[in-house]
Parts: structure tokens; sequence; C-alpha cells
């Protein structure tokens, strides 16, 4: 058998006016898999506000974001998420929250990745402290705050200022308590970190 007569019969098999129905179903399944997937995917998520396609929710990219995601946390709870760019932000905005996160998904604590940044820095962490060793010193951190918190509940019925514990709590009480001070009183300024 000729390959030329094979492929004019299998033209004719699949000649456009008779079976082109093929071609729309599977792509009319092809596009409702997509969407049954996006709404279940966004459907498992946390709640939070909905964004424009692609671009995500657009008025956290504008200055003073930071109240705005506040408001949002208030309005969805204290735990929202929404996507930015097309990257999904999961805020945590209540303690409870982040030692859940912390406790049950060690692996997944970081830093948001700025877009921009992090492609003009080509993963080397020049923007961001995002970096391998800024994964591993974020791991020492959360371990030694995970055990600072482990003993202040054991240690809680003994007396204040004999474990060395309650003397580093109140030395980070003090000290964050002058820092959300002069926040306030930049009142939404930006100021220099030196």
């Amino acid at each position: 058998m000729d390959i030329a007569a094979w492929i004019e019969g299998v033209k004719n098999h699949f000649s456009w006016e008779e079976h082109k129905w093929y071609i729309f179903a599977s792509f009319g399944a092809l596009v409702a898999y997509k969407v049954v997937r996006y709404c279940y995917r966004e459907y498992q998520l946390p709640p939070g506000p909905i964004g424009w396609p692609w671009l995500g929710y657009t008025p956290c990219l504008k200055q003073g974001a930071f109240k705005d995601v506040q408001s949002i946390c208030k309005k969805y709870g204290p735990v929202t998420s929404f996507r930015v760019c097309g990257k999904l932000m999961v805020i945590l905005s209540d303690e409870e929250a982040i030692k859940g996160a912390a406790l049950e998904n060690r692996a997944l604590i970081g830093r948001y990745t700025m877009l921009s940044s992090h492609s003009l820095a080509r993963g080397h962490g020049l923007f961001n402290y995002d970096g391998d060793n800024a994964s591993s010193l974020r791991r020492v951190l959360v371990r030694g705050i995970y055990q600072l918190m482990q003993d202040k509940v054991t240690h809680q019925g003994g007396p204040v200022g004999t474990n060395i514990n309650s003397i580093l709590d109140e030395i980070l009480d003090q000290e964050c308590g002058k820092f959300n001070k002069y926040l306030h009183s930049m009142n939404g300024r930006p100021f220099k970190v030196t």
C-alpha cells in the first residue's frame, strides 16, 4: 500500500464537514475542565477579595497598601487570600493563625518575593533577603521562638525575673514597645531604617 494513498484515505475519513464536532466537543470539554478546576482551586483557598484576571487585587499595589490589607483582614477574618500579578498571597493576621502556620507548615514559611526585584536580582536576594541563607536563618529564628514559647509555657508558674526567658521577654517587650511608639509617631510617613 502506498503511503500517499493511506494519507488520502485518512483525509477522506476525517473530513472537516463530517467530523468537525469532534474538535468542538474536545475543545469544549477542555474549557469546561479548566473552569471547574479553577473554581475548585479557588474554593479551597481562604476567603478574600476577588481581583481582576491576571492582575489580581490591584488596591494592594498603591501607596498605603498595609492599611488596605488590615481592612481586608478585618472584613474577611484572620486568614485571608488574594492574588497579585498572578501570585497567590495568604495573609495571616492573628497570633493563633501564625503559630499554627509556623508549627504545622514550617517548610512553607518565607518572604513574598516581589516580581520586579526578584527578576532583577536573578534570585540572589539583593533587594529582598530571600536566598538560601535567609531561609535557613528564618528556620533558626522560628525554631528559637518555638523553644522560647515552649519554655515560657512550662515555666509560667515561677517568680518573674528569676528565669532567663522572663528576662529575655521583658527586654523584647520593651524594645517592641519602643519600636511601636516610633512607628505610631511617624503616622505612616516613610523612614530610613539603619
